[in-house]
């Protein structure tokens, strides 16, 4: 083995790692991404029968006469 191969090794070593690092983080931040537009629309569709505040804002300006 020379000098060369040791040199090739040590260098494509780090980078073959760092992409399979990202590659699981990215993966990992995609589920989680997932998973919280998931719990969002849950939420989102418990929260339906309540009035938003555009809709309390016409109803006071109706009843101001504004």
């Amino acid at each position: 083995m020379n000098i060369m191969e040791i040199d090739l090794n040590y260098f494509i070593l780090p980078i073959l790692c760092a992409i399979l690092f990202g590659w699981i983080i990215t993966s990992l931040s995609m589920k989680r991404t997932g998973y919280l537009e998931k719990r969002i629309g849950e939420k989102t569709k418990e929260l339906e029968h309540y009035a938003f505040m555009d809709d309390m804002t016409n109803i006071y300006n109706r009843r101001m006469g504004l």
